[in-house]
């Protein structure tokens, strides 16, 4: 949407059949084949995020990283440096440190 008469930045939105907003997504939302992480509607990158004590890695491209070891830069203060990691399929940090 590039023009929205100053009611809503500048984006990409999605809407429902009947023409209305879809605003309330928040958190991991599994959308074409990969996990989006959204905040007040907006795919966001977060680096890394504690959902009910478990850790994720939201990457540039606001997905979550599955099934692979990651080079994470955004900690967010969850753990204490930057590092590899590794994440399982189900996007869970595994194990980090080492690679």
């Amino acid at each position: 949407v590039k023009k929205t008469n100053n009611l809503k930045e500048y984006g990409v939105y999605e809407f429902d059949a009947e023409g209305k907003m879809i605003t309330d997504k928040n958190g991991f939302v599994d959308e074409n084949g990969s996990t989006y992480y959204y905040v007040n509607g907006k795919r966001t990158y977060a680096g890394l995020v504690e959902v009910d004590g478990d850790l994720y890695y939201v990457a540039g491209d606001c997905k979550m990283v599955k099934g692979k070891s990651y080079f994470i830069t955004h900690t967010n203060g969850l753990i204490e440096k930057s590092c590899h990691a590794v994440f399982g399929e189900d996007g869970k940090l595994v194990r980090f440190g080492k690679k």
